[in-house]
């Protein structure tokens, strides 16, 4: 397997997260996402891999 495929979020993928947490833009909720998180949703996937739940 590709080293970065399981850090590779992509837009689509953070669209069907923060939906799936009640927000519709994406952008938003990576905002969100990083303003109580300290860290992006991208870094997020990079530190705990694709095993994360939300």
């Amino acid at each position: 397997m590709n080293e970065n495929y399981a850090s590779d979020i992509t837009l689509e993928e953070l669209a069907e997260i923060g939906e799936a947490v009640g927000y519709d833009n994406p952008t938003y909720f990576g905002m969100v996402f990083k303003k109580y998180e300290g860290i992006t949703p991208t870094d997020c996937r990079k530190r705990h891999g694709t095993s994360l739940t939300w």
